[in-house]
């Protein structure tokens, strides 16, 4: 089986030093999603990768984080380095603060010539608190639907300082204005799981990422409805990391109640598609083991 994590965050500089490593503001989140007292995130890149490896994950998505007031982020580059130094192993997608790019075009011409695969849009963690739909935003999400590039908009979950920034009516905005840039709504617009289910429903060009989210929290049932109909093909498995522990969040995927295709859709061929990854890195027969002793244990 080809699986994909669509969003990764190994322990490069942009992320090391925010609050995603640090454990005592991770361990509420994990505990919250239902995985309870676990082991601290590993402290090298070399270590998650191999996990990933082991676990026979193909592919990693890589999404950027500006720097923010709320989790932290910023150093670009050692985003660039990680994803230039992976043998093609990850994919990155360019942390985009809009109020800090005078001149959105020539920003994603930078971010086509680090080989990225879009750009990554949380402008409701910034300073200004802009809803991911303010018109700030538009240029970045023109030039980015010109190049063809993905856009990662934080629409669900801690998106901003309070509920409001993750209501999907921003997401649905920003697929009306754009309508050929493909976006995914990472933390799949929860709470408000049926909201985003009608914004696939209505627009064709939108993804859901519910990473942590799901499954195993209320809502749970509506993104089940969503990939056992009209949804199937646009559904994304990912893992947050470090947020949510490979092995456990793969292990809970591998075990939906839903047919094998549909599955093997949102564990990988999905974000195949959606990235353009060539297929022919499919993992191993060992790596498929261990993906089997996951879906059984």
């Amino acid at each position: 089986m080809y699986i994909v994590d669509a969003r990764v965050r190994p322990p490069i500089q942009m992320f090391r030093e925010s609050i995603l490593y640090r454990l005592e503001a991770l361990q509420p989140f994990r505990q919250a999603a239902g995985y309870g007292e676990i082991a601290p995130p590993a402290d090298t890149v070399a270590a998650v990768l191999d996990e990933m490896k082991r676990l026979s994950i193909a592919h990693g998505i890589v999404p950027g984080r500006a720097a923010n007031p709320l989790y932290g982020g910023g150093h670009q580059e050692s985003l660039v380095e990680l994803v230039q130094g992976s043998e093609g192993y990850l994919s990155g997608l360019a942390a985009a603060d809009a109020t800090a790019i005078p001149d959105a075009g020539a920003f994603i011409d930078d971010v086509k010539s680090w080989g990225f695969k879009g750009i990554t849009i949380e402008s409701g963690l910034g300073e200004g608190q802009h809803p991911v739909d303010s018109d700030i935003n538009f240029p970045l999400y023109e030039a980015a639907q010109s190049a063809g590039l993905v856009a990662y908009i934080m629409g669900g979950g801690s998106a901003g300082r309070n509920i409001s920034f993750s209501d999907p009516r921003y997401i649905d905005r920003v697929a009306d204005n754009f309508p050929q840039l493909k976006i995914v709504a990472v933390h799949g617009g929860y709470p408000y799981v049926q909201e985003i289910c009608g914004v696939v429903f209505r627009r064709s060009n939108v993804w859901v990422l519910p990473d942590l989210y799901f499954p195993g929290l209320p809502g749970e049932a509506d993104y089940l409805a969503l990939v056992r109909s009209y949804g199937q093909d646009r559904v994304l498995f990912g893992t947050a990391y470090p947020v949510a522990p490979h092995a456990q969040h793969l292990a809970k995927y591998l075990q939906l109640p839903v047919s094998a295709s549909i599955k093997e859709k949102i564990l990988g061929l999905n974000a195949a598609n959606l990235f353009e990854l060539d297929l022919r890195a499919a993992t191993s027969g060992k790596s498929n083991q261990s993906a089997t002793r996951l879906a059984a244990a």
